[in-house]
């Protein structure tokens, strides 16, 4: 449940940022899994960049482990702190989350 509120959360942002989609369809077809213990949210990318819930049965491309606190700079716009996750997989897909993803205050920073 908590992954289709991002998901429509995310794609709304998305719907501004065509450049974000663009880096996030490279990429289509691919499921990321962050984990923040006790929590998991699995996304998959669909062909035109927007975000979609994954299928249950997918099996991650990336997952991605944040602390409590780390997941907390991160919405803070902490750049720093994307470098203390926890990363397994693939990382090219890894390293295009962060750079298509909002601030906190619902801005998009380009990289």
């Amino acid at each position: 449940m908590f992954a289709a509120a991002f998901v429509v959360f995310a794609n709304h942002l998305l719907e501004s940022a065509s450049w974000a989609r663009d880096k996030l369809s490279a990429h289509a077809g691919k499921t990321a899994l962050f984990d923040v213990f006790p929590a998991m949210l699995a996304f998959a990318v669909a062909a035109d960049g927007r975000l979609q819930p994954a299928p249950p049965e997918a099996l991650p491309a990336v997952t991605i482990r944040l602390t409590h606190l780390t997941l907390l700079e991160v919405l803070a716009d902490g750049e720093e702190a994307w470098r203390k996750a926890e990363v397994a997989g693939d990382t090219d897909f890894a390293a295009v989350i962060p750079r298509s993803r909002p601030t906190f205050a619902g801005t998009w920073r380009k990289t």
